[in-house]
This record gives C-alpha cells, sequence and structure tokens, in this order.
C-alpha cells in the first residue's frame, strides 16, 4: 500500500550539480557525485519531490555543457520552469585530508537565499548524509516526520567504497 502525501506537505526542490573549488581537477567527478548521493538520500523521503533540471534546453543554450558554475538568475529560471519552491546548490572545498562542502538554499519565488550551510567532514558518504538530513529540516519538513522516518546511512543503502562512488559517478 503506498502513502501519497498531500500536496501541502510536499516540498519541491530542483538540485544543481556543485563547483569543484578545491583546485584539484581529479575532483571534478565530486561535482556531480555529491548531488548524485543527495538526490539518493532525498528519493527515499515521501514528502519532497526532487527536479533534476541538468538537461534543460535553457541550460544548453546559456552555454553550460557541465552543467556546472551556472549564475543563479539561470537557476531560478529553470527551477520556475520545473514549478519548484527551493533550488540548491554549493561548492566544494578541500580542507586538510578531507572536505569542506557549502551549500546554499534558495526560494524560487523571491530569489530569496533562506540558508547558507557548512558541512566538514573526511568521509563523503557522511558528508552526504548529514547535508540531506539538513536539507529535509531547512526545506520545512516536520521534525517529527523526520525523527521518526527511517533512513539509513548512503554507505549502508547505496555502496561504502570510495572508488565504487567514483567510478559510478563517472
Amino acid at each position: 500500500e503506498k502513502e501519497a502525501p498531500k500536496n501541502e506537505y510536499l516540498k519541491k526542490i530542483a538540485l544543481f550539480y556543485f563547483s569543484n573549488k578545491t583546485n584539484n581537477s581529479d575532483l571534478d567527478w565530486l561535482q556531480y557525485g555529491l548531488i548524485f548521493g543527495c538526490r539518493y538520500k532525498m528519493q527515499q523521503e515521501k514528502l519532497i519531490e526532487i527536479s533534476q533540471p541538468y538537461f534543460s534546453p535553457q541550460i544548453r543554450r546559456a552555454g553550460y555543457a557541465d552543467h556546472i558554475n551556472i549564475p543563479n538568475p539561470l537557476k531560478r529560471k529553470v527551477s520556475s520552469i520545473f514549478n519548484q519552491e527551493f533550488w540548491f546548490s554549493g561548492d566544494i572545498f578541500q580542507d586538510g585530508d578531507g572536505y569542506k562542502v557549502v551549500t546554499e538554499l534558495f526560494e524560487v519565488k523571491s530569489s530569496k537565499l533562506i540558508y547558507h550551510r557548512e558541512f566538514i567532514s573526511n568521509d563523503i558518504f557522511t558528508l552526504i548524509d548529514n547535508i540531506a538530513l539538513q536539507l529535509r529540516y531547512d526545506v520545512g519538513i516536520p521534525s517529527s516526520h523526520i525523527e521518526n522516518t527511517d533512513n539509513p546511512p548512503l554507505s549502508d543503502t547505496f555502496t561504502d567504497s570510495f572508488k565504487a562512488f567514483e567510478l559510478y559517478t563517472n
């Protein structure tokens, strides 16, 4: 038996690829991998509808063939075309032996930055789990729902191999 949430509880989010700010082109795959992982985690949430506007003709016509470093006005335009409430993107930095990911969540209607967050870890799977969890709170999913939902770690349900994740992403 499948449960469907009422439309007023459904949060609609457009996920855009992250930008690699590490100065290490060997980590370019993380630009896509972080969003793949977040999308995988978020698709388990029945109160969230995810849009993947990567193949939008507007993005291609604007010259962003790699779908990276898209300016916010274009993200807003594409998110609006896809009837989304929010758009989400960020930047990846190196932090010693680990990573720092800076995320931004915007409201489409007003173009207002709602949340600017920083996540630091040397484990990419922990980063993705933390980003996806915080995003659920940030878009307004009730904490009672989040805390009562079974949402196992990405490494338990997808893979726990960094190399396998890189190969999958590539």
